[in-house]
């Protein structure tokens, strides 16, 4: 091992792991109202899916968290919550891992991590897609009229009546009350270093 990388090991090991650093939210907001997610069977709230777009800025980042403002929950079925990329929109997303968290949050900030590591790249686009893949649950998200502010950038919203089809652009507001924190990914030790 050359001293060039047991330095660079050494400066690795002693480098300081940071906490997740919020990179896009509107949590400071009051909530002004709730946007439904249902299942097929559901006749109040609509739509039946949902979701949202957003835009990383500030180099790639490691995504730790997603959370949401739940408002109501009735029925048994959990809400699905999954991650895709989404270059040309949400009808050609490509899934990139499942949100795990609360299957059947309610009344509460309920907070989701990716089922697999994932890094999001700078400039990249991605969509976060909520359904319920049952026939009698539905759930309200809390809205607000407060931008989301942050590194990374707020996209537009999307529902879909069904689970199949295209979406549907939203292009409306309040903004869904989410928060998203991630870590930027360290250039390499090596280039630190003049390697």
């Amino acid at each position: 091992m050359t001293m060039r990388s047991l330095l660079a090991l050494t400066i690795l090991a002693l480098t300081p792991i940071a906490p997740a650093a919020v990179v896009l939210t509107n949590f400071p907001g009051p909530a002004d109202l709730n946007q439904g997610v249902k299942g097929n069977g559901g006749v109040t709230p609509t739509p039946q899916e949902y979701g949202f777009e957003f835009t990383v800025a500030g180099g790639d980042y490691d995504l730790i968290t997603i959370s949401f403002d739940i408002t109501t929950h009735f029925g048994t079925v959990p809400l699905t919550v999954e991650l895709y990329g989404s270059p040309s929109g949400p009808d050609a997303a490509a899934f990139l891992t499942a949100l795990t968290g609360p299957p059947q949050p309610s009344n509460q900030i309920a907070v989701y991590a990716p089922s697999a590591p994932v890094i999001l790249t700078d400039g990249g686009t991605y969509f976060v897609r909520l359904a319920v893949l049952g026939t009698a649950s539905s759930y309200g998200l809390s809205r607000t009229a407060t931008a989301a502010t942050g590194v990374w950038g707020m996209g537009n919203y999307f529902t879909r009546p069904s689970h199949s089809g295209a979406w549907n652009a939203g292009g409306f507001a309040p903004e869904t009350m989410m928060e998203i924190e991630a870590n930027p990914v360290p250039e390499p030790a090596a280039a630190a270093l003049g390697g």
